[in-house]
């Protein structure tokens, strides 16, 4: 009787195995069906936003290459523009020495003319002024050089 039993309870096992194979059977195939679907949309959207990154990636490239484009030009314009700079501040500094050798000169002369003056009112004041005048008169055959003193009362 027990061998009896035990035969039983291994068909009855058995059975329930096959029960759950068949029952789980379509399922499982259902499942998987779903799955591979899930997965078939999730690798979509991947590939989606991958097509979707690759195209941002060539708009940055491009952006980028636009940049270094504006960056070149721009060091170009400010290399020219350093330069023009730089030559504008040696002439101004040509000017600038100029400007100084001409107020030293203005000075100087300043000097010479308030001296004349001084020397002309002196002159003036003494009632005895006379001025000398020098020609020079050149031949044309000769290149001779005549001098003619004249002088004159003031």
């Amino acid at each position: 009787r027990e061998r009896e039993r035990e035969r039983e309870r291994e068909r009855e096992r058995e059975r329930l195995t096959e029960k759950r194979k068949r029952g789980t059977g379509p399922v499982n195939a259902i499942t998987v069906l779903t799955l591979l679907d899930k997965l078939v949309n999730m690798l979509d959207t991947v590939q989606e936003n991958q097509h979707k990154m690759e195209e941002r990636q060539v708009e940055m490239e491009g952006a980028v290459m636009g940049i270094q484009a504006d960056m070149t030009k721009l060091s170009k314009s400010h290399t020219h523009t350093a330069n023009t700079v730089s030559k504008l501040l040696d002439k101004s500094r040509k000017v600038s020495v100029t400007m100084k050798e001409v107020r030293d000169r203005m000075e100087r002369q300043a000097g010479q003319v308030k001296k004349l003056e001084a020397n002309h009112s002196h002159l003036l004041k003494r009632d005895n002024f006379k001025v000398l005048i020098f020609q020079v008169r050149l031949t044309n055959a000769m290149f001779k050089t005549t001098r003619n003193w004249e002088i004159s009362d003031f």
